[in-house]
């Protein structure tokens, strides 16, 4: 990517920024953080632990050739996961941009693959964080009807996602 096609997707990124900001207010910004407190602190250092994680996990499915720093993955992580958050409906928008992002080290296919391995093992952990809540949900809550109901039902929608991301992850 050309360094003016950078600096114009910075200024457009820029001119979204404060677009937003206008729109919200700089006054109930203001309030909300003042709201937030000290809690703003700890909130920040745990996303950068669960980004850095996730910068060292994706470099790992990259492969031991020419891949980029640690910290410009983390870098490229961290953009990307905020244009995910800023896509609206689904959470899809920081997959192209780490792509585009990755060709000049892996080339696209290398960069898509890594990707999308990546995206499917985060996947795979939420899963696997479900299994765990649904083993305490059994062993820690009450054990009436609607609980039990609930709980089985969780499980069954766990199974059938698990198996989708197997089933995915081993035809490719």
């Amino acid at each position: 990517m050309s360094r003016t096609v950078r600096l114009a997707l910075f200024l457009a990124g820029a001119a979204v920024f404060g677009y937003l900001v206008a729109r919200i207010g700089i006054g109930r910004l203001a309030a909300d953080a003042a709201a937030t407190g000290f809690m703003f602190v700890p909130i920040v250092l745990l996303y950068a632990v669960v980004y850095a994680c996730s910068a060292f996990a994706w470099r790992l499915t990259m492969g031991d050739s020419s891949r980029p720093s640690y910290w410009r993955t983390y870098t490229i992580s961290v953009a990307g996961g905020a244009l995910n958050f800023l896509t609206p409906l689904i959470n899809a928008g920081g997959e192209p941009y780490r792509i585009a992002a990755l060709t000049p080290w892996l080339g696209r296919r290398r960069a898509a693959g890594s990707v999308i391995l990546h995206r499917m093992l985060h996947s795979f952990a939420y899963v696997l964080v479900w299994f765990t809540a649904i083993v305490l949900a059994f062993a820690l809550l009450p054990r009436d009807t609607s609980t039990v109901v609930l709980v089985v039902l969780s499980r069954c929608s766990c199974r059938r996602t698990a198996a989708g991301c197997w089933s995915a992850c081993s035809t490719g």
